[in-house]
């Protein structure tokens, strides 16, 4: 099961939202410019999050679960509010969009910690794109 590429971009009146542990893949941009989005409960099936699938929302606090894959470019791009995020070690990829090469935590200028498995794939991202390395 999946949530189609745009399904919600641009709901403004969108601000919390639990996805069912029957969704594995969340499409490009699904959740984009959802400009009040605090709060997301990501499933537990979850196997990859698509380009931009969140980019310019409201977010906080993000758990990624364990069994997560791929996190796609500008997943959370422009997440001005964004604090924390826990990446499992099941993530093998962490993609650039193609056109513009925007990284996944792009211009999360508020990012204070990025809670990763030492020596894990998201450890060695997080180091290299010079982001705020919290250990789990």
């Amino acid at each position: 099961t999946s949530i189609a590429p745009m399904a919600f971009y641009s709901c403004p009146g969108l601000q919390e939202i639990t996805i069912p542990d029957a969704v594995t893949y969340i499409g490009v941009a699904a959740f984009a410019d959802c400009s009040s989005l605090k709060k997301v409960k990501l499933p537990n099936g979850l196997k990859m999050i698509a380009e931009e699938t969140f980019s310019k929302t409201a977010l906080e606090s993000v758990i990624i679960p364990d069994g997560v894959e791929i996190i796609g470019g500008g997943a959370f791009d422009s997440c001005y509010s964004l604090k924390n995020i826990t990446i499992p070690a099941s993530v093998k990829e962490i993609w650039k969009t193609n056109i513009v090469s925007t990284k996944a935590f792009e211009k999360c200028k508020n990012l204070e910690h990025v809670y990763v498995k030492k020596n894990s794939y998201a450890h060695i991202y997080a180091e290299k794109n010079k982001l705020p390395v919290s250990f789990i």
